[in-house]
């Protein structure tokens, strides 16, 4: 058995375990949050690696894909919840430092594409500072994500 195999299929399980023990949610919701992160994993194309992939652009792309997808609200701010579990789940087993889900907010009657695009750039905006780049690199770098931000509609028509 391959490291890959043994990571796609114990990973999830050991979240489970943990929804179970630590959360201690009822087998309905452990149903559906079973559900909801295969759905995740298979949609991020890095089932077998999600840990170093699991950030806060994947997460809100995934959330921008159910916005995009008409998914129902009630569905996708449960997988939204599921996500957040599981960035609480990889933090505390040392996996990752910080749970890139944790600001990752349901979606309400009136959100919309845009506001969700306002929320990766200041996220991305609040990331360049903690790095502390120039003034310049950051103007330049924000400059760049509004115009492929821009673009995206365009692509898909």
């Amino acid at each position: 058995m391959s490291f890959e195999f043994e990571y796609r299929y114990t990973l999830p399980r050991q979240f489970e375990e943990y929804l179970k023990t630590e959360v201690k949610i009822s087998g309905k919701t452990l149903r559906n949050y079973r559900s909801d992160i295969g759905h995740f994993l298979a949609w991020s194309n890095h089932a077998e690696d999600i840990v170093p992939h699991f950030t806060g652009l994947l997460v809100a792309n995934y959330k921008s894909h159910h916005i995009e997808n008409k998914i129902p609200e009630g569905t996708t701010n449960r997988r939204l919840s599921t996500l957040r579990n599981f960035g609480k789940f990889l933090v505390k087993n040392g996996l990752i430092s910080e749970n890139p889900a944790q600001l990752l907010n349901n979606l309400s009657k009136i959100e919309s594409v845009e506001q969700t695009q306002r929320s990766i750039l200041e996220e991305f905006e609040a990331h360049l500072r903690e790095e502390s780049v120039s003034k310049a690199t950051l103007k330049n770098y924000m400059s760049d994500v509004r115009q492929f931000l821009a673009w995206i509609p365009k692509r898909a028509t």
